[in-house]
């Protein structure tokens, strides 16, 4: 059900990519794998606790931590790397345009998105509420977000549109910055980047055909910038290029198969990974200890492949479909 929301919900060719594999019961058979390790382990513990004296040879919990080591724990470290370092294939990136007012944001986004998206005028203020739009760059779905002008205002409507434009910094993934090449950096820009803090940002430094001179402050040297022309469209191709290095990193991590949990599976998966890594930590001093935490696994796993589950997380899932069209 999740890989044909995903089919559905897909934006680009590689996300359609990754609900296909899933579809295919990629993931499943991966997790399958890793369910199996553990409750091999798991009877080999629960026989060597009850019928210890019996069994021969030499003493088996080495042999248990290394096979939760090697058979479980590194498959699971691959998947959840593969969703950290690959899920916004799927689910995209949220990039908010942010600057003080007339700088350039909706001709960015208008280039951007090569359509007359935002309204553009000389005339400061003119957007008052975010509007979003999604691009594709090498696969990877962007969902732009252009933002409110930041500056001090009296008036209630643009007020209630700067609050907006925050709400949105402090949900967006990368922010691009504007600033003005033709006036120089303003008070309002210093105070804009100060409220940025460790937020990722490519400071996007707009109408380097005015004038292409323009340095940054010296306290700015950290950040990451493009010189663009939103009206003539001057290495917008660069700035493309910027936000995909900032949002996944130059080369994606994909292996041979697009195997990348969603979210509820890596999480999952992460709880998973927390249960063995007690077990294994206990083992050699309390293998029925362990045993508990091997349980507890293979319980998280279940509820991923569902061969547990309760009515929330099928409502959950299943809300996701719109029904009747």
């Amino acid at each position: 059900a999740e890989a044909v929301i995903d089919i559905i919900n897909a934006r680009t060719g590689r996300s359609l990519d990754l609900a296909t594999e899933q579809l295919q019961g990629g993931i499943g058979r991966r997790i399958n794998a890793i369910r199996d390790a553990i409750l091999s382990v798991l009877a080999e513990m629960e026989a060597g606790i009850d019928f210890g004296d019996e069994i021969e040879g030499d003493d088996p919990v080495n042999a248990w931590g290394e096979a939760l080591r090697v058979d479980v724990e590194a498959p699971l470290d691959r998947l959840i790397a593969a969703y950290e370092h690959n899920h916004y294939f799927r689910d995209g990136i949220r990039m908010a345009i942010i600057g003080r007012p007339n700088v350039g944001k909706s001709s960015l986004l208008n280039r951007l998105t090569r359509k007359e998206r935002a309204i553009v005028t000389e005339i400061p203020g003119t957007t008052r509420d975010t509007i979003e739009e999604m691009i594709n760059i090498k696969g990877l779905p962007v969902i732009l977000i252009d933002t409110a002008g930041l500056h001090n205002t009296i008036q209630q409507i643009e007020m209630i549109g700067i609050e907006r434009t925050h709400a949105t910094i402090a949900s967006a993934d990368i922010v691009l910055f504007v600033v003005d090449s033709s006036q120089g950096i303003q008070d309002d820009d210093d105070f804009i980047y100060r409220q940025l803090g460790g937020t990722k940002h490519i400071v996007v430094m707009n109408k380097v055909d005015l004038n292409d001179h323009m340095e940054l402050p010296h306290g700015w040297a950290d950040s990451a910038v493009v010189r663009v022309s939103a009206l003539k469209g001057t290495h917008i191709e660069a700035l493309k290029e910027g936000i995909f290095d900032m949002g996944v990193g130059q080369l994606p991590n994909f292996s041979t198969s697009a195997l990348v949990p969603n979210l509820r599976q890596a999480q999952g998966l992460k709880s998973t990974q927390r249960f063995i890594s007690q077990a294994r930590a206990v083992i050699h001093q309390d293998p029925e200890l362990a045993a508990v935490d091997l349980k507890a696994a293979m319980g998280t796993l279940d509820r991923i492949l569902g061969l547990s589950f309760n009515e929330e997380m099928l409502d959950r899932i299943f809300n996701q479909f719109c029904i009747g069209k």
